[in-house]
């Protein structure tokens, strides 16, 4: 994982991270950019978007990180959490 671009915005009190995945096996799936942010940033994680061009290994993954679970829960619409959910889970 390699940053791209880090912002701060204060007025929702969260980082937007855009970051570069390379992946060797195809396309990277949401548990494994999570995961891969998580050890970063902590906890409060919400994955925006995953864009990767066709033929490519590297994807562009862009990320809310906020400091508190509430302020994320209240301002993150709730499709976002359940997709980031395992496949498993979301039945």
């Amino acid at each position: 994982m390699k940053v791209i671009n880090e912002a701060q915005n204060a007025l929702y009190d969260r980082k937007e991270v855009e970051a570069e995945f390379d992946s060797t096996k195809g396309t990277t799936t949401r548990q494994h950019a999570l995961q891969e942010l998580k050890t970063k940033y902590g906890e409060n994680i919400v994955i925006v978007s995953i864009n990767q061009s066709s033929g490519s290994k590297k994807c562009t993954v862009m990320a809310r990180v906020y400091s508190d679970k509430a302020k994320m829960e209240k301002l993150e619409p709730a499709y976002r959490f359940k997709r980031s959910e395992p496949k498993e889970a979301k039945k």
